[in-house]
């Protein structure tokens, strides 16, 4: 499962509302979960904010069908306490659509009128800078909690970018604390590693016939390959004076495509099956104190924003006149609201 934001929310509520069930209402595929369409739109129209709702998906690889009902609840529930955290439901409006149109995969759509229900106020859901990481840990939560299928899981990564952001550093030492040699040395060690793990991972995705081929992306990437024995490819960077030397078995005369497609993969697999009670763990805790935040965050932006008293027509007037002479009798306390953040899946 994926968690996904749409860059829209600036126009009315009619455009997000037919995208989701259709401009007459008959989407094939679509149903509506949760909430009323009709009002959420109306309540975005209401409002002259520069971002009047806030839309996404939370997008599954799983059939519809192998989900069930009370699963779904339970997610959308877990979303909207991530998101709305210490609110209660009457002060916000979302409605989620259920789309199975694109090859039968589940997807649960959300709109969100960005207006807070009591006060008024304005309501943004979603900040990437302050919310993203409570939003990743509940995707971790959920993937993890049901064994959904998992972007973070290493047999979806797509080796498409010879880019990667790796810091290489000594321990208990600022980088600026480096004397010259430290950083020198540190910096030809980390460009040598991050060169490997570059090599291993195109290798693992079937990107190399043979060991020419890992000649030429080294060359790709700048380098210049000053020597080659059996067991070794030897390269210059402009960066440094000192050549690399790549010992890796991936650099020897003996590198074979199958050996490393399979074995990377495998090895990766493995490290990720035995990190996730730990990537769990961690999860649960980042997403426990973000909620924390955010409810803190919202109390303090929509202060006074108490539970409206029902409005009383008086329609049994003769009934309440004489409840009212009556002698009072003694209330019960109300009971202590929680108003922790909870996540239960």
């Amino acid at each position: 499962m994926l968690v996904k934001f749409f860059s829209r929310g600036s126009g009315g509520g009619d455009g997000p509302v037919n995208y989701l069930l259709g401009d007459d209402r008959d989407r094939e595929g679509a149903s509506v979960l949760r909430g009323n369409p009709e009002i959420t739109k109306e309540l975005i129209n209401s409002t002259d904010y520069a971002r009047r709702y806030t839309s996404g998906a939370l997008s599954f690889e799983e059939s519809h069908t192998s989900i069930t009902a009370e699963q779904k609840n339970k997610i959308m529930d877990g979303f909207e306490e991530t998101l709305f955290a210490g609110l209660e439901p009457d002060q916000y409006s979302i409605t989620w659509v259920q789309h199975t149109d694109k090859n039968e995969r589940l997807e649960l759509n959300f709109l969100i009128a960005n207006q807070e229900l009591r006060t008024g106020k304005r309501l943004q859901p979603f900040y990437v800078g302050s919310d993203m990481k409570r939003v990743n840990a509940f995707q971790n939560v959920v993937n993890l909690s049901y064994g959904l299928s998992d972007p973070h899981n290493p047999a979806k990564k797509r080796f498409n970018s010879p880019h990667f952001s790796r810091s290489a550093n000594l321990k208990g030492v600022e980088k600026k604390d480096y004397t010259e040699k430290q950083l020198e040395l540190v910096s030809h060690k980390s460009t040598k590693n991050e060169l490997t793990e570059h090599i291993y991972e195109l290798a693992a995705a079937a990107r190399f016939k043979n060991r020419n081929d890992i000649q030429k992306e080294l060359e790709r990437q700048g380098m210049e390959v000053k020597r080659k024995s059996d067991n070794f490819i030897s390269v210059k960077s402009p960066k440094f004076d000192k050549n690399i030397r790549l010992d890796d078995p991936i650099f020897s005369i003996d590198f074979r495509p199958q050996d490393y497609i399979t074995m990377a993969m495998r090895q990766k697999q493995k490290n990720y099956e035995q990190d996730k009670k730990r990537i769990l763990a961690d999860a649960l805790e980042t997403l426990k104190e973000g909620m924390k935040i955010k409810a803190k965050y919202h109390a303090k932006r929509f202060k006074g924003a108490d539970i409206p008293k029902p409005f009383d027509l008086d329609l049994d007037a003769p009934e309440r006149a004489q409840e009212l002479t009556a002698d009072p009798q003694p209330q019960p306390k109300p009971k202590e609201q929680n108003n922790s953040p909870s996540m239960d899946f």
